[in-house]
């Protein structure tokens, strides 16, 4: 056995598996400031759980819950890739975006979240969606998602507002989309 696969490396690039136990490199600081090889077991995988998100605006889920529903609009909570420094000496954050497509016609639309910390208020997303649909005088008849985080956003509100919620496997056009805002930010 070479020194390489002692480290944990698989030579035909095998790696870290689902039900963990698997030996990866680890280096350990020393006192004198070097670093030492070591290995390390990896856990299993543990799926992220989010919590669904209680949807508690009366006013706003009966006005869209009224409004006429047609087409499909694919949504995904996503992280601009540019920080946003919201005061002097406070660390920058990554503002949350909820990329909406319409399925139909492939227009793009990101709800953005002015918030540094979406996980304290991510209704504050699900009102100005819900405003923009009330805006439009209109609703989706159903919305489509990939990630649980999308979908525990959004389970209680569609709920409420009759809108069916679909989890998708793979979402193209929102892959497109995503990666198109991410070359437009790039090249700013």
């Amino acid at each position: 056995m070479h020194k390489f696969e002692t480290l944990g490396f698989d030579i035909k690039g095998a790696y870290p598996t689902m039900k963990g136990g698997k030996l990866v490199p680890y280096l350990i600081p020393a006192a004198d400031g070097t670093y030492e090889w070591s290995t390390v077991k990896l856990p299993a995988f543990v799926q992220d759980r989010y919590a669904v998100v209680k949807f508690e605006n009366d006013i706003l889920t009966s006005m869209v819950k009224s409004l006429p529903a047609s087409g499909v609009l694919q949504l995904r909570i996503v992280h601009a890739p540019a920080p946003v420094e919201s005061k002097v000496d406070e660390v920058p954050y990554f503002p949350a975006i909820l990329l909406c497509i319409d399925a139909n016609s492939e227009y793009l639309f990101p709800v953005f979240f002015c918030g540094d910390d979406f996980e304290k208020s991510p209704v504050l997303m699900l009102m100005e969606l819900a405003e923009i649909f009330r805006r439009n005088a209109g609703k989706p008849q159903r919305i489509q998602v990939e990630d649980a985080k999308t979908e525990a956003l959004l389970e209680d509100f569609c709920r409420q507002c009759d809108i069916v919620l679909a989890r998708e496997q793979n979402l193209p056009l929102l892959n497109e989309a995503w990666a198109s805002l991410l070359d437009s930010f790039m090249n700013y």
